[in-house]
C-alpha cells in the first residue's frame, strides 16, 4: 500500500475531480477527511513493534470483506449524520481506490526491483521501503528540492472533536464485519501512535537511518524500522518505473504493464471520485452499495 503522503496527496487530487458537493462535504471536516484517507493503515501503529490482534485486523480489512466494510461504514455514517463522519467516509473511499490501484505495483517493485539490491531485507521491509521511496518521489514532484525538509506528520492532528467523531466509525465497522473488538479508545490510540511514529521517522540528515540500520543489522532484522524512513536520495531500483519497464499485476498475470507510479496515481483519481459519489448518495438516501464496486480488495486482488 502507498504511505501517508501518497494517500493524503491522492485524496486531495481526487476531490478536484469530484462533484462540488463532495468537495464541500470534505471541507466541512477537513481533518476527518484526512484521517479517512489513511484508511485502516492506522491500525498498524498499535504497539507497532509487536504482533497483535489490532494489527492483524488491519490486514484483514485490506484482504477480505471489502464490500461489507463499506456498507457498515456507510450505515454508521448515516446513523451519526455528522460532517466528520461523512468526511471520514469520503477519505476512506480514496484510500481504498489508491490501495487497490497501486498495491500490485508496489508488490512487484518490492519483489523484483528492490529485493536484488537488499537481499537481506524481509518482504515487509522491502514493501515499506518501496512505499517510502514513492512518498519521497511524490513530495519531490510537488515540492522540488523539498523532500528532505518535508514533515509529513503536520498533515494530521489528533484534535479531540475529530478523533472522537471518527474513531467509533471504524470501531463499529470492524465489529459488524469481523466480530472483532477494536474499541474507539483503541482507534484513537492508533491515531496518536501514528503521529508519534511519523515524527520519529523524520530524518532530514540521514543520520537516524544510518544509526537504526546499524542496530537492525546487529539484531538480525535489517530494515525492520529504517525501511519506513523516506530515503534522502532516489533509490537505484527505479521504484517509480519511470523507465517504463514491464511489470506484472498478480490479478492479471497474463498481461504486462508499463505504467509508472505517477500514471497509476493520476488514473485512479476518477474512480475515487466516482466511489465517493456513490457512497455519499448511499448515506443520503439509504441506497445499498453495489457489490460490483468492490470486486477487488485493498490489495488489488479478487475478493476471496
Amino acid at each position: 500500500m502507498p504511505a501517508l503522503v501518497s494517500h493524503h496527496s491522492f485524496s486531495t487530487a481526487a476531490l478536484s475531480q469530484a462533484q462540488p458537493y463532495l468537495a464541500n462535504a470534505a471541507a466541512a471536516a477537513p481533518m476527518a477527511f484526512r484521517w479517512g484517507a489513511q484508511g485502516p493503515d492506522i491500525l498498524y501503529y498499535y504497539q507497532p513493534l509487536y504482533e497483535n490482534h489490532i494489527c492483524r485486523t488491519g490486514h484483514r480489512i485490506h484482504s477480505e470483506r471489502t464490500a461489507r466494510v463499506f456498507s457498515a461504514l456507510t450505515a454508521e455514517c448515516a446513523r451519526q449524520n455528522t460532517p466528520e463522519a461523512t468526511a471520514y467516509l469520503l477519505g476512506f473511499c480514496c484510500h481504498y481506490i489508491l490501495d487497490r490501484s497501486a498495491h500490485p505495483f508496489v508488490t512487484y517493485m518490492a519483489n523484483y526491483r528492490l529485493d536484488p539490491l537488499f537481499p537481506c531485507m524481509s518482504h515487509t521491509a522491502l514493501h515499506n521501503l518501496c512505499e517510502a521511496e514513492l512518498d519521497r518521489a511524490l513530495i519531490e514532484h510537488i515540492h522540488p528540492g523539498g523532500s528532505a525538509d518535508f514533515r509529513s506528520y503536520v498533515l494530521l492532528s489528533c484534535d479531540a472533536k475529530c478523533i472522537n467523531a471518527v474513531a467509533p466509525l471504524l470501531s463499529h465497522a470492524v465489529w459488524n464485519v469481523y466480530g472483532t473488538r477494536v474499541t474507539p479508545k483503541t482507534v484513537k490510540s492508533c491515531m496518536r501512535s501514528m503521529l508519534r511514529m511519523q515524527r520519529m521517522l523524520h530524518d532530514k540528515s540521514g543520520r537516524r537511518t544510518a544509526a537504526v540500520s546499524w542496530l537492525e543489522t546487529r539484531l538480525g532484522s535489517p530494515g525492520a524500522i529504517s525501511s519506513l524512513i523516506r530515503p534522502t536520495h532516489p533509490l537505484d531500483a527505479d521504484c517509480l518505473n519511470l523507465n517504463h519497464r514491464a511489470w506484472i499485476d498478480a490479478a492479471t498475470p497474463h498481461m504486462r504493464r508499463y505504467t509508472d507510479y505517477f500514471q497509476i496515481f493520476d488514473q485512479a483519481q476518477r474512480f475515487a471520485a466516482q466511489l465517493m459519489d456513490v457512497c455519499y448518495d448511499a448515506v443520503q438516501t439509504g441506497a445499498p452499495l453495489p457489490d460490483e464496486l468492490f470486486q477487488l480488495n485493498f490489495l488489488g486482488l479478487p475478493e476471496r
